[in-house]
């Protein structure tokens, strides 16, 4: 599996969701001279390569890189009685699994009923992060707020005075973004895509200056084993909800925004990291949403799926 390796350098986002992520290469790639409309109609039945989200990791002294990834979704016939109920209340703030977890999880090796009752052997460091006690833990991000000043170009008096909001990482601290890349010519172009967004930035600030970062490229190994489910950690637009037939567990999160010239794209709802379903066998799950006709716009919704033995 590839694997881009992005260290902020300024104010970042908190999180760079799929759809975020492959939205900027595609400004990229059309900057580069890129074929985007070639590439988006590859989508969803013939995608030439599938992106998560970006995945916490941290860098570690020794040059080795440990990832956290998303929570998956716990079916509610799997929450534990009133007995461990105070237990599960601490639980319900894991957002992000040390990789060791994760992927004993996903191979069947660990039961997600072996880690609700965590405070034996595991710990919940900051951003929700739930490791096994005594990992040398010290990714950081801080939060920021920023403040912005909107003047009025006719008058040039101030008429709006809010916030968004960022962060800084410690050195070290990144996100990590996985490619199944399907179609290997298309590593060379996602390469210069990043290294184009690296130079430019990525998310909302980026004309104050933020969400600048450093780069590296690597791999990553995820297990390949049969399983009855399978979870995703990308965010996911399903093309049809009713396959699974009551086997799927998911948060929803509405995507929604304008593009640069002002005008308000199409709302879409899609299912976050995280999100657990049946396996039905499909070579590819998801599907991208139009959400603005002239100039054509998508929303990125392929699943990136990882097997799930964890329920």
């Amino acid at each position: 599996m590839y694997a881009v390796y992005i260290y902020p350098e300024s104010l970042f986002p908190s999180s760079i969701p799929s759809n975020t992520i492959f939205g900027a290469l595609c400004s990229a790639f059309s900057e580069l001279g890129f074929d985007v409309d070639g590439l988006l109609s590859c989508y969803p039945d013939n995608p030439p390569f599938l992106m998560s989200s970006g995945i916490p990791c941290e860098k570690r002294d020794n040059g080795s890189v440990v990832h956290f990834f998303p929570m998956p979704k716990i079916p509610s016939a799997k929450i534990p009685d009133e007995s461990n109920f105070d237990a599960f209340k601490k639980f319900k703030k894991v957002r992000f699994l040390h990789e060791d977890i994760f992927l004993k999880l996903s191979k069947g090796e660990l039961k997600s009923a072996g880690i609700m009752n965590f405070e034996k052997e595991y710990c919940i460091k900051s951003s929700g992060i739930l490791i096994p006690k005594g990992d040398d833990f010290h990714r950081e991000q801080l939060a920021a707020d920023v403040p912005h000043n909107q003047i009025n170009r006719m008058s040039s008096e101030s008429e709006q005075f809010f916030y968004s909001e960022g962060c800084f990482y410690k050195e070290g601290s990144g996100f990590c973004i996985l490619v199944d890349l399907i179609d290997d010519s298309w590593k060379d172009k996602i390469n210069a895509g990043f290294s184009f967004l690296k130079d430019r930035g990525i998310g909302k600030e980026i004309s104050v200056g933020g969400g600048s970062f450093e780069i590296e490229f690597g791999e990553y190994t995820l297990p390949e084993v049969e399983t009855e489910y399978l979870t995703s950690i990308s965010r996911y637009l399903p093309e049809d909800i009713e396959q699974f037939n009551g086997g799927i567990w998911y948060d929803p999160v509405t995507i929604h925004g304008r593009s640069t010239d002002g005008f308000m794209k199409k709302q879409v709802i899609m299912l976050k990291e995280g999100s657990v379903f049946r396996n039905t066998g499909k070579k590819y799950y998801g599907s991208v949403a139009m959400v603005r006709e002239n100039p054509p716009v998508v929303e990125y919704g392929m699943a990136f799926t990882v097997p799930w033995g964890g329920i």
